[in-house]
């Protein structure tokens, strides 16, 4: 006797997927990155397949999801990427903007969105997704201008008592308008600069970062944060950095620019 059955496609994906999660197996990507990836996006990373000869890649992901789908999975999967590295045990700026954190100086969204989102290149890759360590390379580096951050911004003790200076220079530093003023128009151009990735579309750490540059960045991030408006208390000055505008920041503090850091940089 046969038995006829036509069960939802949805349940049958969803049954592989927990049968291929639950059977122990070798790693079948060399990919830090997917290995850390979310239950969400793995399902469909999980369901995303190619022709023998051809490699899985974020661009090919997004090309075989229907048009209604391909917004909601590139938000889905950029959103991971970015994620992954405000929640890496050696982010050392996330850990000082968790709600725990007395005085925190700014909240864990800013990071991500107004620190770690321009630094991340945000167009998928046409490389091999399980053997390239482009987006791992990509997470290490971003950490490393971010821990450079906390450390310069946020040393030991910035929010204890009598450390009024430093915990007002974190303050101004971390205003959502200071960020997006001193990210995008001061040191993002920067980095472009002394790691020769001009052009906003060109990828900016997707590649490994030998000792020089590394120097390079964290001397540009050490002038940048040393500057002398962080301390500033004038109302007007305050005022341009509370207004989330960058264009308000442009106009209180003219004099500071990408060539202001990169000549400080080099002397």
């Amino acid at each position: 006797m046969k038995v006829y059955v036509e069960p939802a496609i949805d349940m049958l994906q969803e049954l592989v997927i927990k049968i291929q999660q639950e059977i122990k197996k070798q790693p079948l990507t060399k990919s830090e990155t997917l290995a850390k990836i979310s239950d969400v996006v793995r399902r469909i990373l999980d369901s995303y397949s190619e022709k023998p000869g051809k490699h899985r890649s974020e661009k090919r992901l997004l090309a075989k999801q229907s048009l209604h789908e391909r917004g909601v999975v590139k938000k889905l999967y950029f959103d991971e990427l970015r994620g992954l590295v405000f929640f890496d045990d050696d982010n050392e700026l996330s850990k000082a903007v968790v709600p725990a954190v007395k005085n925190r100086p700014t909240t864990d969204k800013v990071v991500i969105n107004k620190i770690i989102s321009p630094l991340l290149y945000a167009q998928p890759l046409d490389t091999d997704m399980d053997e390239s360590i482009e987006r791992d390379t990509e997470r290490a580096n971003i950490l490393f201008v971010v821990n450079a951050i906390a450390e310069k911004v946020l040393p030991k003790g910035w929010n204890k008592a009598g450390n009024d200076v430093q915990r007002r220079r974190a303050e101004n530093f971390f205003y959502q308008g200071s960020i997006g003023w001193w990210m995008g128009e001061i040191l993002e151009p920067s980095l472009r600069y002394v790691l020769y990735k001009m052009g906003k579309n060109k990828p900016l750490l997707l590649e490994p970062l030998d000792e020089a540059s590394k120097e390079k960045i964290f001397s540009l991030i050490d002038k940048l944060c040393s500057w002398d408006i962080w301390s500033t208390d004038d109302p007007e000055h305050l005022k341009a950095m509370r207004s989330n505008t960058v264009k308000n920041v442009i106009e209180a503090f003219p004099d500071y620019t990408d060539k202001k850091l990169i000549q400080e940089m080099d002397a």
